[in-house]
């Protein structure tokens, strides 16, 4: 009798799934701590980053202290089922 069971990759074994609202629509993402640039990215697919245009980030029910905020480039925003985000895209010609 063969009691050998096929091994599956750790990230298959741990995969996780956060639904959160990104300007009032459903979004589900694997994983919890997400960057500026993704947050944008849930918001405005393809974004672009460059000095006229500008992104305004605002959050609420986050997993992190405190849980409600504003996110600006280069932090880092914990999120878990229910955190509601909303992103403003602002051009500055």
């Amino acid at each position: 009798m063969n009691t050998e069971v096929a091994a599956q990759p750790l990230a298959e074994q741990h995969v996780k799934e956060f639904h959160i609202k990104v300007n009032s629509g459903e979004k589900t993402v694997d994983h919890n701590q997400l960057t500026f640039k993704e947050v944008v990215g849930l918001a405005y697919p393809n974004p672009v980053f460059n000095d006229r245009i500008q992104y305004t980030v605002i959050y609420d029910r986050a997993d992190q202290t405190p849980e409600r905020g504003s996110l600006i480039a280069g932090q880092t925003l914990i999120v878990k089922n229910g955190t509601s985000i909303n992103v403003d895209r602002t051009d500055r010609s």
